[in-house]
């Protein structure tokens, strides 16, 4: 069993729980412009893109750097859209018939690809503050005209 998970520095700067003697000075800087969505993206999924950078840009943590995680999260999200509506239209079950040729109701693929689609998902958005108990951690300051990525990446 693992331990905790190390709360990410942004998290921590905008949370306000930053201690300096606890800083790795060679850490890397995320890029401080917005993130945009690659051209491999799906359209469903970059309009969820979108929502997902607007949400971490009102939080003052939006990077270019997140970029690949953000177009994860977006396409994982897009496809538990497409799992549900195939839920939704042909049922969680099906009917096949047994070697005896009796009939037995299997559940639909699409279901397991979904519970699978949510979880990564869930995951992805946690990493970001994008869930109910992380959310609550996050401050945000309105003390002067930068944007909020210049706020953030600039202590």
């Amino acid at each position: 069993m693992r331990g905790r998970k190390r709360t990410p520095l942004e998290s921590k700067r905008v949370i306000g729980t930053i201690r300096p003697d606890r800083l790795n000075p060679g850490a890397p800087v995320p890029e401080p412009e917005l993130p945009r969505a690659p051209d491999w993206l799906p359209k469903r999924a970059c309009e969820i893109f979108g929502v997902l950078t607007t949400r971490l840009d009102l939080q003052r943590i939006a990077s270019k750097s997140h970029t690949e995680m953000l177009a994860m999260a977006a396409l994982r999200l897009c496809e538990v859209e497409q799992y549900t509506e195939v839920l939704e239209t042909e049922g969680v079950t099906y009917e096949a018939e047994t070697k005896v040729g009796g009939i037995m109701l299997r559940a639909r693929p699409e279901a397991a690809l979904r519970s699978e689609a949510l979880r990564h998902a869930h995951a992805l958005l946690a990493e970001f503050g994008l869930s109910p108990a992380t959310v609550s951690k996050v401050t945000v300051r309105k003390d002067d005209n930068r944007s909020a990525a210049q706020k953030y990446f600039t202590a």
